[in-house]
């Protein structure tokens, strides 16, 4: 659990700092972002090939991406979890016979 809620912090601190570079790039570049042509230039400039050149998609997709690696984290979890689980039960020390209690 506490592996978790370390990984889950990481998580949470890189996407903080992530918001505030999405949140100053669209301050900063504004005008870049206004039309598809000075997104694909700024990017250019900058030697950067995007997949998708609409800057409302790309700034959404930050969002997205954060939601992605929470679930990843909770799912890697739960498989570490499961992984014990099946450890424990399967060296044979503390099982409790379920049908006795």
């Amino acid at each position: 659990m506490n592996n978790f809620k370390d990984v889950l912090g990481q998580y949470c601190a890189i996407n903080q700092f992530i918001e505030l570079s999405k949140r100053c790039f669209v301050v900063d570049h504004e005008e870049d972002m206004a039309s598809r042509e000075n997104f694909i230039a700024l990017a250019t400039r900058n030697s950067i090939t995007l997949t998708d050149y609409n800057a409302e998609n790309m700034v959404n997709a930050i969002s997205r991406s954060y939601i992605v690696n929470v679930n990843l984290c909770f799912e890697t979890f739960l498989k570490d979890v499961c992984s014990q689980v099946r450890k424990t039960v399967g060296s044979g020390t503390n099982v409790v016979n379920l049908a006795s209690t």
